[in-house]
């Protein structure tokens, strides 16, 4: 093809990016490469592999279409924007498009079209004042795509709190999709948001409270913050513009709060947990594994039944809880008891390839549910012979009771449970003991003391493989 492209081929290839942004899937991707073949003058185009090794701190200029340029930032990774001059006041501007691979090359360079259009018109602003600063317009705005200049319906709302929010920067990302997917969606997800009023949330957030008080609690919590980010509050992530406009309100401004419950952390005694632990052989293979590793490690239930064979070193007796999965954001080295190390050496054997130690049933491929396991829990007090107050976290209640009653010092006990001494402790700056071996002692105390083993005050065998 020639460099200068003749009329017809200029108006074919303004079909094919009208048609490119009409369609999805992969009849979009066969007009986007097709698109590039057509954009190709002499010499060769930039391609996926060339912005895919782009490296931070880099950026690259697209040497066929002036100002389309990728830049790789070390927080927002690999990103478009349109550098141009702004026709105004003529000072050059970066004007944001969006991020890679999200848009794509077809879909940048067809914006990067529109946007150099756009320019020729020496009347349409780029930049608007922004706390007394002129800022440039992102590029959905001045194409007329964004969500602000549009209604958005709250399952598309829960979609860019789901992917732009809380995949980045929540480690509970998982349970907020169950709760908005499950309570949200079915009944508000194809409603314009500023349609959404306090009455729509109250009613279904108000009426979850009386079957499920603290699945609504943590509902009503998720709504508060999706609403708060899409209206831009939030530091958490960068925005270029708030996902809602200001005249569209924050419907949980107005939702009435939740009834107060009080909530009493209830603390089994040693011999309701050996019940416990005993009679969970009545609920399967892999649920009694869990729960009872639950027991002998005094971890979370989440930390317990998420668990991948990359954590465990079954030849040192090791289990590493990585910071992003420990609720105090600390990594957790978990001395493993004797009776664990036999639950994860069965499980191991069974499954020599697997990734989890504990599959879902239905998903090989994913680990189990804590929260199935939780409600198993609650489907079966009777057959395990548990309070109707015993929840999963009671554990770490009792082996905490417990500890404490056989005068283990409080610098253990929060080295088993993984809590951090108080900021008003002077362990809190000073103290970096690991306390390794008193923790691998308080391990298997509890553990003998649970499984009603005989009762050893001496690892120490096992520690300095352990350390």
């Amino acid at each position: 093809m020639n460099k200068r492209k003749t009329i017809s081929q200029r108006e074919a290839l303004e079909l094919l990016y009208q048609a490119h942004d009409m369609v999805r899937g992969p009849l979009r991707t066969a007009i986007g490469s097709a698109i590039e073949v057509g954009e190709q003058g002499g010499g060769i185009d930039l391609n996926n592999l060339t912005y895919d090794q782009l490296r931070g701190g880099q950026k690259l200029t697209d040497p066929k279409r002036p100002g389309l340029v990728m830049r790789h930032g070390k927080q927002r990774g690999r990103y478009w924007i349109f550098r141009t001059t702004e026709p105004q006041t003529k000072h050059q501007i970066e004007v944001p498009m969006g991020n890679y691979p999200a848009i794509g090359i077809a879909e940048a360079r067809s914006m990067w079209r529109q946007l150099r259009d756009q320019r020729k018109d020496a009347n349409g602003p780029f930049t608007e004042i922004v706390d007394g600063k002129a800022r440039p317009i992102p590029a959905d705005r001045l194409l007329g795509n964004d969500s602000v200049g549009k209604t958005m319906r709250m399952r598309d709302l829960v979609r860019r709190y789901i992917e732009g929010y809380a995949n980045k920067v929540k480690r509970s990302a998982d349970v907020d999709e169950r709760l908005l997917e499950r309570h949200i969606v079915p009944i508000l997800g194809d409603k314009p948001v500023d349609k959404i009023g306090p009455k729509d949330i109250t009613q279904i957030v108000h009426t979850l409270h009386d079957r499920a008080p603290r699945e609504a609690e943590k509902l009503m919590a998720c709504l508060s913050t999706m609403f708060n980010v899409a209206k831009g509050k939030t530091r958490k992530i960068k925005m270029s513009v708030p996902w809602l406009s200001d005249e569209i309100a924050n419907p949980m401004a107005l939702v009435p709060p939740l009834p107060t419950r009080k909530v009493q952390a209830y603390k089994p005694s040693v011999e309701e947990m050996r019940r416990y632990y005993d009679s969970l052989d009545e609920l399967g293979d892999l649920y009694t594994d869990a729960l009872r590793l639950q027991v002998l490690t005094t971890t979370r239930i989440s930390e317990a039944v998420d668990l991948p064979w990359s954590e465990i070193d079954l030849s040192a007796g090791r289990w590493v809880l990585p910071a992003k999965r420990s609720k105090n954001k600390t990594e957790h080295v978990i001395l493993l008891p004797t009776q664990a190390l036999d639950i994860l050496k069965h499980r191991r054997a069974s499954d020599p390839e697997g990734a989890w130690v504990f599959p879902s049933p239905k998903y090989p491929d994913e680990h189990a549910s804590s929260d199935t396991v939780s409600k198993i829990i609650s489907a079966n007090r009777d057959t395990l012979g548990i309070d109707p107050r015993f929840v999963s976290h009671s554990v770490r209640h009792a082996a905490t009771t417990w500890l404490a009653e056989n005068l283990v010092s409080i610098e253990v006990r929060d080295r088993v449970l993984n809590h951090l001494p108080p900021s008003t402790r002077v362990d809190s700056m000073y103290n970096g003991a690991a306390l390794n071996q008193p923790a691998s002692l308080a391990w298997q105390r509890w553990s003998d003391a649970v499984t009603e083993a005989e009762i050893t005050d001496n690892v120490t065998s096992i520690e300095g493989a352990r350390a």
